[in-house]
């Protein structure tokens, strides 16, 4: 079984929307918090013909950090100017403009799927980090995977 993975648990629950008769187990659901700026990570059952989410269990909550600095080719350190965060296609992108005070260089980055990317490792995660250098997944260890 793989490390995200559920034990097979399936289990018949009626669905409390439409009444559907569901045989399954509970999925994890991320859903980004705007406020917050953050994922918080749940484990619902589903209902595929209503699409329905219920008795839904929070695991956590996983806090998007910006890096705000970057290695320039000049030895300086690009600074970062500007970003934003945009929902797309029911995921979430960081569109990031680094600049350097030094050469006056600037390096734009934009990095798609960050809910798609999670679903690989929210389980050993304790934060993610995007910028120049692309996301970066902070392990519960202190490692990172990405």
């Amino acid at each position: 079984m793989g490390k995200n993975r559920l034990p097979d648990r399936r289990v018949e629950v009626i669905c409390p929307r439409c009444g559907a008769s569901l045989i399954g187990t509970k999925h994890c659901f991320i859903d980004w918090d705007e406020k917050k700026r953050q994922f918080d990570i749940r484990l619902a059952f589903y209902c595929p013909p209503c699409h329905h989410r219920f008795a839904e269990d929070f695991v956590k909550s996983l806090p998007l950090v910006i890096a705000r600095e970057s290695n320039c080719s000049c030895g300086s350190q690009l600074r970062l100017a500007d970003f934003t965060l945009r929902q797309a296609n029911n995921d979430i992108e960081f569109e990031g403009t680094y600049v350097c005070p030094n050469c006056e260089l600037k390096k734009r980055t934009l990095l798609g799927k960050l809910k798609q990317g999670l679903q690989q490792f929210w389980s050993q995660t304790k934060r993610v980090e995007v910028g120049l250098s692309g996301v970066k997944y902070e392990k519960e260890t202190g490692e990172e995977n990405g």
